[in-house]
């Protein structure tokens, strides 16, 4: 810490004043923050317009080159599916022990 004594105030404009130090009269310039936010949406929508496209391009390739389910298989899973009350399909009305 230093014991040398600082003479700070205020300036004639009501502003702080200190020899060393200068202030700025604002902290924050709100059009600079509001062009970064435009920016910001810009990228996210180029982003969006690039990706969405590819995703749909890669999703429709995979989708073609899956094997289909053996109907079969098929056929077991929607049996042993679970319904929306959480019980298996089968087990309606019977005792769980």
């Amino acid at each position: 810490m230093s014991t040398e004594k600082h003479s700070s105030g205020h300036g004639t404009d009501g502003a702080p004043f200190h020899e060393s130090v200068t202030f700025e009269p604002r902290d924050i310039n709100v059009a600079t923050v509001v062009k970064q936010l435009i920016y910001l949406a810009i990228t996210i929508a180029i982003a969006l317009l690039i990706c969405v496209p590819v995703l749909k391009v890669l999703t429709s390739a995979s989708q073609s080159e899956d094997t289909p389910m053996a109907p079969v298989r098929a056929n077991i899973s929607m049996r042993n599916s679970v319904p929306p009350n959480g019980s298996p399909a089968g087990s309606a009305g019977k005792d769980p022990s």
